[in-house]
């Protein structure tokens, strides 16, 4: 036999070293993390549900990195101390008409100040696209002072002005029904069925918006030209919403008298279309309604339970914004025709006390000629803005006639609406007791009806614009008791998020983007009234949009980390589309 060869010692790997004190930096960085911001014994409203708890919260780029309720193994370039403070995931406004003031408020302050972190566009059936050429002269007439171009036709045009575009808090976009409508039909028209060729031209539109990224379509059903539309219209263009998983948002036919015919049109769209549908700005209108929420509310929960999606969104007020000349009769309203038409109509003397009487009649008047917005008398109209008698701001028009020395108020109010300077109007039309209903409801969520403002000198029509987010927590939460802060988070931002299919924002989560609001639960609370002055809330110290501060200390920082966010189709769309 030959001899044993002896194998050579195994030579030590090269950078054995190296490596060995790579992996030690490795398990020190994990131990020992530098994060953007690290907010430190905050109390934890996390969207869930639980308990909140105290907790530190790390944020990395536009991510929440940690949540811990040990001290954080870690540093912030930014510490934020949040003893005594809640920290919430953002707040969904469902109901904004933010479409153009996008571009021409883009820090939304009115809005970043209470928390909000998104914005649902659209509503109403009101979408700045499709656009004709001639409705687009009358954008661009408008937006010409403040340097905006309408540079769209399609809405895959405006989503891509859109995200062009800087701004504070993340958007997300419906296509209105109305601007669809009017694109194939024309504003004014009074059509009730479309042509096929109408029909298939708006088939398109909704398709071309739903694949552009839009979160669903809407409807204003007491706005022309949608007012025409026929129900079984609406079913069929729902039908390629669901298709794509979006939404279906409206505003009914009815919200005082119709307001049950109403929500079953909402449920019976939802249930052949199989959308999923919510209502805007929910209410029962003048006195013979109130008490109705609580049948509509059970009507949403019984087809739900039959499995439809209903919900809803409402402003927590007891007023409504009646400005235009909402309150007058439909034939001699600037809401069913041109301004100056309506105008010359008003003008006229022989239909001044038609328009009188009709007014008076208010709930008592047919569904085809009452007016958009009902009030039980001029005693319930308060004017906000009254740009040639600024003193007389947070008056009723009754008192407003009496202090003119004015016999007749309702000879006032014509007055008022057909000057060139025209006050703004909103009418206490609402009960308490339904307001409180909406608050306690799972169903209901938070919109404020209003847009980006940016100027807090700017007078105020509704303090909704400035306040509807902070009363839920001060008045309706930590006064009346009415739900916990811990179903005030599910109600004001996951519950909201899960309704348009996001599911990477709306809690408080490792991974998840970084929407956060520090707020002082003990202070928190608006204080804009009906005098025309804007104020904003107390109690928001911090608002962080895609990790980055919007407000800090209070303060807005003029940061701009917003985006438009772009639903995405189903998993089988994808795969066909």
């Amino acid at each position: 036999m030959g001899e044993k060869v002896e194998e050579p010692a195994k030579a030590e790997p090269p950078l054995r070293k190296t490596r060995l004190l790579d992996e030690l930096t490795i398990l020190c960085s994990r131990l020992w993390q530098m994060f953007d911001f690290v907010i430190r014994n905050a109390l934890i409203l996390d969207g869930t549900g639980v308990p909140w708890y105290k907790a530190d919260v790390a944020i990395k780029g536009e991510k929440i990195a940690a949540v811990s309720a040990r001290p954080l193994d870690g540093e912030g370039k930014v510490t934020v101390d949040g003893k005594g403070l809640a920290l919430s995931p953002g707040f969904v406004d469902m109901h904004t008409h933010a479409d153009i003031s996008v571009f021409t408020d883009p820090f939304g302050s009115s809005l970043a100040y209470q928390g909000v972190t998104l914005v649902l566009m659209g509503n109403c059936g009101m979408s700045p696209a499709p656009v004709s050429d001639q409705v687009k002269e009358r954008w661009m007439e408008r937006l010409r002072e403040r340097a905006i171009n309408v540079t769209w036709s399609d809405f895959r045009g405006y989503m891509a002005a859109v995200e062009k575009s800087k701004f504070s808090v993340n958007v997300a976009a419906q296509v209105g029904h109305n601007a669809v409508r009017a694109h194939a039909m024309g504003h004014y028209t009074k059509k009730v069925r479309p042509s096929s060729a109408e029909m298939e031209q708006m088939r398109s539109s909704v398709e071309e918006a739903m694949r552009a990224g839009a979160f669903g379509m809407s409807s204003g059903l007491m706005y022309i030209p949608g007012f025409y539309s026929e129900t079984e219209e609406l079913i069929e263009l729902c039908r390629i919403v669901a298709k794509y998983g979006g939404i279906y948002s409206t505003h009914m036919r009815g919200e005082a008298n119709e307001l049950l015919q109403s929500v079953e049109e909402v449920i019976r769209i939802a249930e052949t279309s199989k959308v999923s549908a919510h209502i805007g700005h929910h209410r029962a209108e003048c006195r013979i309604n109130w008490g109705l929420i609580r049948h509509t509310l059970r009507m949403m929960e019984e087809a739900n339970r039959r499995g439809a999606n209903v919900t809803c969104d409402f402003f927590p007020y007891t007023a409504c914004g009646v400005g235009g000349g909402i309150p007058l009769p439909r034939w001699a309203s600037p809401l069913y025709m041109p301004k100056e038409e309506a105008v010359k109509i008003i003008k006229n003397p022989k239909n001044r006390e038609k328009i009188k009487g009709q007014m008076k009649l208010g709930t008592r008047l047919g569904p085809e000629a009452r007016s958009y917005e009902i009030v039980d008398s001029l005693d319930d109209i308060v004017i906000p803005v009254y740009p040639d008698h600024p003193e007389l701001q947070g008056k009723t028009i009754v008192e407003i006639a009496k202090i003119l020395d004015v016999d007749d108020p309702y000879e006032l109010f014509l007055d008022m609406i057909t000057s060139d300077r025209p006050p703004s109007m909103i009418g206490f039309n609402l009960w308490q007791e339904d307001l409180e209903m909406l608050v306690r409801s799972p169903l209901a969520m938070i919109g404020t009806d209003s847009s980006f403002i940016d100027e807090i000198s700017r007078p105020n029509s509704h303090p909704r614009a400035y306040g509807s987010f902070p009363i839920v927590l001060g008045k309706y939460v930590r006064e009346k008791g009415l739900i916990s802060w811990e179903e005030a988070a599910i109600k004001l931002s996951s519950r909201p998020h899960a309704k348009l299919d996001i599911f990477d924002r709306g809690l408080i989560r490792p991974g998840f983007f970084a929407d956060l609001i520090l707020f002082n639960p003990d202070t928190v609370i608006d204080k804009t009234k009906y005098d025309g002055k804007a104020s904003y809330p107390e109690g928001i110290e911090y608002v962080f949009v895609n990790g980055e501060p919007v407000i800090s200390e209070g303060q807005h920082t003029k940061a701009t980390p917003g985006r438009l966010l772009k639903h995405s189709a189903p998993a089988h769309e994808k795969l066909v589309g």
